[in-house]
């Protein structure tokens, strides 16, 4: 049946037996008024189509803007005459037709061999990504951070006492075997000597060292609503297996019972040259408060 966002015009034959509905994409349901049965006639790619009934509610014509011109049995919605000959593929793209078909299929085999692996991979790996407490320090506006950032440590070295502190310093660990990318406020330039080796040779540069970054995160309240915070920009970079950085969340902020959240994902080229896919799992939410870690270094 037709979804009602795609009809566009409905028609009834002489007796009122019959009420032909066409959609705008081709499909036209043929509704017999007296036991409400609906059948759908494929028209093939069209819109704009008409139809016309016989006298005798027998049969019916239909046009639109395929430019072609068909008859029909009511009865059995076959095809009775047709103004312009069917299409007849040739050889080589009933060749190429087969040939896509094929790929579509093995596309579709590896994507879900390729998820059944990542779903394996997430369960036993997420656990190895965690956030843990570094120290109280201060951090500068994230709203003045240029699109390109430096990742070493700077602001994060100078560690303070609570009170003359306006931020804390958090760690982020992965030590997972593969790549994850992590949403930031701004790009970073990466060390050439960074990068991870994927068993098809190809490489992926991120970060490897301890390193300084701006995570970009949400915020979310006891209910798990959010809350507004911040402003709706931000990059991504790719931190490295068996690697961590630190950020900063601002001191306003740790202190009130929220939940800062943020996602990350795991990357794994895939394995054909023809997708280059990198997400490798969903997304996954890491949650992080005052409350949920030890207010020393460690996990």
């Amino acid at each position: 049946v037709i979804e009602p966002s795609y009809l566009e015009k409905m028609f009834l034959s002489p007796d009122k037996r019959f009420a032909a509905v066409t959609g705008n994409i081709g499909d036209t349901v043929i509704c017999d008024l007296k036991t409400m049965m609906l059948r759908t006639l494929d028209y093939g790619l069209s819109g704009g189509d008409s139809v016309a009934f016989s006298r005798d509610g027998r049969t019916f014509f239909i046009g639109g803007e395929n430019q072609n011109l068909s008859l029909y049995d009511v009865g059995t919605l076959k095809k009775q005459w047709s103004l312009l000959p069917e299409f007849t593929p040739s050889a080589n793209e009933i060749r190429l037709t087969e040939a896509k078909a094929l790929r579509v299929t093995e596309v579709a085999k590896n994507k879900t061999k390729r998820d059944r692996e990542a779903a394996a991979f997430v369960r036993a790996n997420r656990n190895r990504v965690y956030v843990t407490f570094e120290h109280y320090g201060d951090m500068s506006d994230p709203g003045e951070k240029r699109m390109m950032e430096r990742s070493e440590l700077n602001e994060s070295k100078v560690k303070k006492s609570p009170d003359d502190s306006n931020a804390v310093w958090l760690r982020l660990h992965n030590d997972s075997m593969l790549p994850i990318e992590v949403p930031t406020v701004s790009s970073y330039l990466l060390n050439s000597e960074c990068f991870h080796n994927f068993p098809n040779g190809e490489k992926l540069s991120g970060l490897c060292k301890n390193q300084e970054i701006g995570i970009w995160f949400g915020l979310k309240d006891r209910r798990n609503k959010w809350v507004p915070h911040g402003f709706d920009f931000g990059s991504a970079t790719i931190l490295l297996p068996k690697s961590s950085v630190l950020f900063p969340v601002p001191l306003d902020i740790w202190n009130k019972p929220y939940l800062i959240v943020f996602n990350y994902s795991f990357q794994n080229i895939r394995a054909s040259e023809n997708d280059r896919e990198m997400d490798f799992g969903p997304e996954l939410e890491i949650r992080v408060s005052k409350s949920s870690l030890r207010l020393e270094p460690g996990r």
